[in-house]
């Protein structure tokens, strides 16, 4: 897969996460421990909170 945008990196960043994610809450829900996968879930949506700031404060500064 050829990424030639950042919107196509930011799109493909989201799927990541979220895919990470409900990686993350199966291996909860089969472990016998489940609070630290719980917690990489949870953190999953704010890395691509991160990416998805970052690319809006670049485009912000071309723009200006």
């Amino acid at each position: 897969m050829k990424l030639q945008t950042c919107s196509e990196v930011i799109s493909f960043a989201k799927k990541l996460e979220e895919e990470a994610a409900k990686y993350y809450e199966t291996l909860a829900s089969v472990c016998g421990t489940p609070e630290p996968f719980k917690t990489y879930a949870a953190e999953n949506p704010k890395f691509f909170s991160q990416i998805q700031r970052a690319y809006y404060s670049v485009i912000t500064d071309a723009m200006e």
